[in-house]
């Protein structure tokens, strides 16, 4: 069977050969790619193929995918805002408990320092206790429930 014309369009055995089904794996692949390519034969095919193969969608598709895009997009948002506003409550606990200013770190005279490992541990508890105080106050439960929809 010849693939291709003169004109190196596909022939209309080809086309037929194709919609049959019954192109071996490398004719398929030249086929495949002459169509990728030429407009013309691309047209020739497709006026070839029964009603049956055409299918139409039996909703609208548009209206569905920009539900998700736009759902999507909320949920990027709500991510970022979310990590602004823990990054903001973050840094008002470390300006409240001192870390700025080094009052955190200073001590009194003829105090002896502690160690560096027990002035981070009280450190990390201030942190941990202040943002956990602060999270307690939100219920985000039912925002992310629906993100998982």
């Amino acid at each position: 069977m010849t693939l291709f014309d003169r004109d190196g369009h596909l022939t209309g055995q080809a086309l037929a050969a194709l919609q049959a089904g019954g192109l071996t794996g490398e004719s398929r692949l030249e086929v495949a790619e002459h169509l990728a390519s030429c407009d013309r034969c691309v047209a020739a095919y497709s006026a070839q193929l029964s009603p049956e193969v055409l299918l139409t969608p039996r909703e609208p598709v548009a209206p569905r995918v920009m539900e998700t895009l736009r759902r999507r997009e909320r949920r990027l948002r709500l991510r970022q805002w979310g990590t602004m506003a823990v990054a903001a409550c973050l840094a008002i606990v470390f300006w409240v408990s001192g870390v700025f200013t080094g009052s955190f770190w200073s001590r009194t005279e003829g105090e002896e320092a502690p160690s560096l490992v027990r002035q981070t541990a009280a450190f990390v508890d201030q942190v941990s206790q202040k943002t956990g105080d602060l999270m307690n106050r939100f219920d985000l439960r039912e925002v992310f429930q629906n993100e998982k929809e």
